[in-house]
């Protein structure tokens, strides 16, 4: 186990990271990348479906995901775990501020999106889909093409030139966002995850991923085990063991392990949530940095309100196979509020697990929707019971489309009163 408060783990964790890099040279941007796509879980719209994740609800969230708490802004984000960050040690600043001496806005994620230095493709999903089962999925393309200087992806205008590497292809995209692939697939994670195939060492990993994130990343915890990795990423039963070395005595995992044992122990902090909340952590900070307009703000926003009308408001979102992204208690009654939200009119798709859990709970299921979040137009609608009081349209991506014209004749605009 790692503890999440310790610094002397995490700055270990970091060094092992960069040394397994010097030695098997890792993308590690592209593996902070994998890893956040992994994580945005239901946040990110799946390949073949209606929805679309723009490229600032993935930026948003990845800056959150590699903030550093115990480091003061603006260089917060670990945009480098596994080093060559720049002049920064591997720090940046969040998407759209500007770095002590820089002339430019921060977009570090924003290239590797793309196609040309990037996991973006263009190509339609029913093609992505054949292309990931193969070993090289740009070299399968029938639009990967030489044009004489070198590679050029040949749907896109003008024609994107790879800039002399490609990568796996982890996302669709389209002026209207981005679709993400099976990234079970051994090409998206076995030239990053595992280079020449060495394994990463977890206990590195957690150090570098878990230790000073902020309260909205992950559930809250003391520590965090190997186990509790697997769940919180989605990663498929055994993955884990089999792709990163778990074994606590290999070098690079026991010095992690060393150092966090040996740390102050006042470094720990016990942010355990109170027993009565059965899951889900206090209602975090938005940090002033995180770009807004993303699900996160949402998510906040209605917590806000739910605390106003005197509700206590644990945060479940992020938390795999839940359903909901908070879950309120006013003496013996407990809600259990999942947030849909855009920068327009919002048109509600809910996961498999989502739609389980409103008609699992009933009753004590509201889904609350925010339109045009984050700008003078917002307006937040409260569902009751949606299975109940509508048929969702199951699409064959097994999510299910709400239309607005059946939910917004029932939805209210207060927040339930509490007891």
């Amino acid at each position: 186990m790692i503890p999440v408060h310790s610094e002397a783990a995490f700055e270990a964790g970091l060094a092992e990271l960069r040394a397994f890099n010097q030695q098997h040279a890792v993308r590690g941007r592209f593996v902070a990348l994998y890893l956040g796509l992994r994580l945005m879980g239901d946040r990110m719209a799946p390949l073949g479906s209606v929805e679309r994740t723009t490229a600032s609800e993935i930026q948003a969230f990845l800056d959150l995901m590699w903030t550093k708490t115990h480091r003061a802004p603006p260089l917060n984000v670990l945009t480098a775990p596994f080093g060559r960050g720049g002049p920064n040690s591997g720090y940046s600043t969040v998407t759209g501020m500007f770095a002590p001496g820089n002339s430019t806005a921060t977009n570090t994620w924003r290239n590797n999106l793309g196609i040309q230095k990037g996991v973006g493709c263009v190509a339609s999903p029913e093609l992505i889909a054949e292309l990931t089962s193969h070993e090289d999925p740009r070299a399968a393309c029938p639009h990967f093409v030489h044009d004489g200087h070198g590679h050029v992806c040949a749907l896109s205008h003008p024609a994107a030139r790879y800039r002399g590497e490609k990568q796996a292809i982890w996302l669709a995209r389209s002026d209207a966002g981005f679709q993400v692939v099976n990234l079970d697939e051994p090409s998206a994670f076995e030239p990053y995850l595992r280079p020449g195939g060495a394994r990463i060492p977890v206990y590195a990993l957690l150090a570098a991923l878990y230790c000073f994130a902020p309260l909205a990343v992950y559930p809250v915890r003391r520590e965090v085990t190997v186990a509790e990795f697997e769940s919180d990423f989605g990663f498929p039963p055994g993955f884990v063991d089999t792709t990163f070395d778990c074994d606590p005595n290999s070098p690079a995992n026991a010095r992690t392990i060393n150092a966090a044992d040996v740390s102050d122990s006042s470094s720990v902090v016990d942010v355990q949530p109170r027993e009565s909340a059965g899951v889900g952590a206090p209602l975090p900070m938005l940090p002033e940095q995180v770009i807004l307009n993303s699900g996160i703000q949402a998510e906040i926003t209605v917590g806000l309100l739910f605390e106003a009308a005197g509700w206590t408001v644990f945060y479940t979102a992020g938390q795999q196979g839940l359903g909901y992204d908070l879950r309120v208690e006013s003496g013996h009654t407990i809600l259990h509020i999942e947030v849909k939200s855009s920068v327009g009119f919002v048109r509600p798709v809910l996961t498999a697990s989502e739609w389980k859990a409103a008609n699992t709970l009933g009753e004590s299921f509201i889904l609350a929707v925010v339109d045009f979040v984050g700008s003078d137009r917002q307006t937040i609608h409260f569902v009751h019971h949606p299975a109940r009081s509508m048929s969702a349209l199951e699409r064959t991506t097994v999510s299910y489309v709400l239309p607005r014209d059946l939910w917004e004749g029932v939805a209210v605009p207060e927040v339930p009163t509490s007891t």
